[in-house]
């Protein structure tokens, strides 16, 4: 039904939204490339959506793009300061990135 919504004619703030909660579908399906793709046109529509840029870090993440991830969950945390769940994705993601980077 998202991808029907999306080709409605209503606000790109709204498109947003749907991408948004296509993405989100995606990362369940664990198509992750194909959620990746939605998150970013969640992005496009809206920049000031902060849960597309979380879908994206969470496709990023799937996809083991952990500076990527890093940026996207940064970014949430800089829209929503009150986001607890943000912080975590962002605190965890930058640990394992450092890991990754150390190890290479």
């Amino acid at each position: 039904m998202y991808s029907e919504a999306i080709f409605c004619k209503v606000p790109k703030k709204q498109k947003a939204v749907y991408y948004a909660n296509r993405a989100f579908v995606n990362i369940k399906l664990e198509n992750y490339a194909i959620a990746l793709f939605d998150a970013n046109e969640s992005i496009s529509c809206d920049p000031s959506y902060s849960k597309g840029y979380y879908r994206r870090g969470s496709a990023n993440l799937a996809l083991n793009h952990f500076g990527e991830a890093v940026k996207d969950f940064r970014k949430v945390c800089q829209l929503e300061p009150q986001n607890k769940d943000a912080r975590e994705k962002f605190q965890n993601t930058m640990k394992e990135h450092k890991e990754r980077e150390f190890a290479k």
